[in-house]
């Protein structure tokens, strides 16, 4: 599985019939809302140029303050 961080802008240029684990209303996002994550097997054609995480990689980043919100105790 690969994983890639898209703009939020991107979000309605994905063509979902490629990306079978997501719609628009499940993808993750950052905190701030600013961007989102879509996983596939095989590339989908509408990326052009985007890096590409494995799952260990997405793990550490999501664990971010950017992607994850702390909880106050």
């Amino acid at each position: 599985m690969k994983y890639i961080i898209l703009p939020i802008e991107d979000l309605n240029e994905v063509e979902w019939s490629e990306i079978p684990y997501h719609s628009p209303e499940s993808v993750r996002r950052s905190i701030n809302g600013s961007k989102f994550i879509i996983k596939y097997e095989e590339k989908p054609s509408f990326i052009n140029e985007a890096i590409e995480y494995s799952h260990v990689e997405i793990l550490d980043i999501v664990s971010s303050s950017e992607w994850t919100q702390e909880i106050e105790s």
